[in-house]
């Protein structure tokens, strides 16, 4: 009877140690790989504040290499709190603000010397996020 209990115990404890484990290893994939607030910003290229003066969006170009597009990052700062919302492929970017705390971002590519619009999305800076790695 002894012999059942010690066996029980010890399952539970591996079941434990690997959820335990399988957690961590989920999260650090998701935070190395997945989360916005991690992406290169660049060197700033737009900055537009929201029209009750309360929201400060941001517009960073990442240059990319010879074998990858340059990509744009777009911040929201809100009482001194930065928050990563957009990431994108493209050069350049125009922000449109449709009411206090939604904004429409046209995202542009420089194709020889000319803007090409590549995209049009509408973020709500409170509560959505768009990241390019994740669309099908």
């Amino acid at each position: 009877m002894l012999g059942a209990f010690k066996r029980r115990i010890v399952i539970a404890s591996m079941v434990s140690v690997i959820l335990l484990v399988t957690g961590i290893v989920s999260y650090l994939v998701y935070y190395l790989f997945f989360d916005l607030d991690r992406v290169p910003k660049g060197e700033l290229v737009l900055e537009s504040v929201s029209p009750t003066e309360e929201y400060t969006v941001q517009f960073f170009r990442n240059a990319g290499s010879a074998t990858t597009n340059g990509k744009l990052a777009g911040t929201v700062l809100h009482e001194d709190e930065l928050k990563t919302i957009y990431w994108a492929e493209g050069s350049d970017a125009v922000v449109h603000w449709i009411d206090e705390d939604t904004i429409q971002i046209d995202l542009q590519q420089d194709e020889l010397g000319e803007l090409v619009l590549l995209d049009s999305r509408t973020l709500d800076v409170t509560s959505e996020t768009y990241d390019f790695r994740n669309d099908e």
